[in-house]
């Protein structure tokens, strides 16, 4: 992810900014980062919230005349950001982010996205990580596994050493699979995703 002001440039008109915000303001993006967030603090609600302010800062950031080299990279930091600075404000009520089940339209339109047994895979995952997991483990999982980003641009985001990534995303696995085999013996969900 890069953010620069141009040198020799003059910096994008409000037109330019505006063409850019819009070819990544669709849908697909607006849902691929929600899914990232919600892995990270899961809670539809404050996922959606996230959401829109990741967008308004990529809005701002474009119009304040810096150019955006990368702008999924870019969301996809940002996004990261804001959910680990939303799991530090909520740290000592990290049980209270556990939501069992989103409001009946959210379920619903999940469900027939992804299909209701994913759907409920999905949220058992959720819910598991937001049980187990401390911030940081959670974090390095959710980025490395489902954001596809490497450990060097996860330890940049996070500031910690690439080493540091390494061991939270392999005890973050292995806290979740135990948990999940003492919950339910035999029953696995898939943890693959991502680059290791």
């Amino acid at each position: 992810m890069t953010v620069r002001k141009s040198r020799n440039e003059s910096p994008p008109s409000a037109a330019e900014a505006d063409e850019v915000f819009e070819r990544y303001y669709t849908d697909p993006m607006i849902r691929e980062i929600q899914a990232l967030i919600f892995k990270m603090v899961g809670r539809f609600a404050d996922a959606a919230t996230l959401t829109q302010e990741t967008f308004t800062k990529f809005y701002v950031v474009l119009h304040g005349g810096k150019e955006v080299k990368n702008p999924p990279a870019f969301l996809a930091t940002v996004a990261a950001n804001l959910a680990r600075d939303h799991l530090r404000r909520h740290s000592t009520r990290r049980e209270d982010l556990v939501e069992e089940f989103p409001d009946r339209t959210e379920w619903t339109t999940a469900a027939q996205t992804v299909g209701s047994d994913a759907m409920l895979d999905v949220m058992e995952l959720v819910t598991a990580m937001n049980k187990v997991l401390s911030p940081e483990p959670r974090l390095c999982l959710v980025l490395n596994r489902w954001g596809g980003l490497s450990r060097q641009e996860i330890a940049e985001i996070l500031g910690i050493k690439p080493e540091s990534v390494t061991k939270n995303v392999s005890r973050a696995i292995a806290q979740l699979e135990n948990h999940l085999e003492t919950k339910q013996p035999g029953h696995s969900i898939s943890l693959e995703g991502g680059t290791p």
